[in-house]
């Protein structure tokens, strides 16, 4: 990822999962994520249990995350 190249909100979690997914095998038994919100300061995610858990669970709140924001 370059930092100096724009990203949407959902390749950046994408990004994020697909590393943790790559740790799942190492002794860790739950996953979590930060979302920065401009209005409710930081949304926390976090699921016991498999990296997919947490996939799932954010692609039940997508609508809420804004996931089509850009980040620069």
């Amino acid at each position: 990822m370059n930092y100096l190249t724009p990203k949407r909100r959902a390749e950046i979690i994408d990004l994020l999962i697909r590393g943790l997914e790559r740790l799942e095998y190492r002794g860790y038994d739950s996953a979590g994520i930060g979302i920065d919100s401009l209005s409710e300061g930081v949304t926390l995610i976090k699921q016991e249990g498999k990296v997919k858990r947490l996939r799932d669970e954010i692609e039940r709140l997508k609508d809420s995350l804004d996931m089509d924001r850009e980040l620069d």
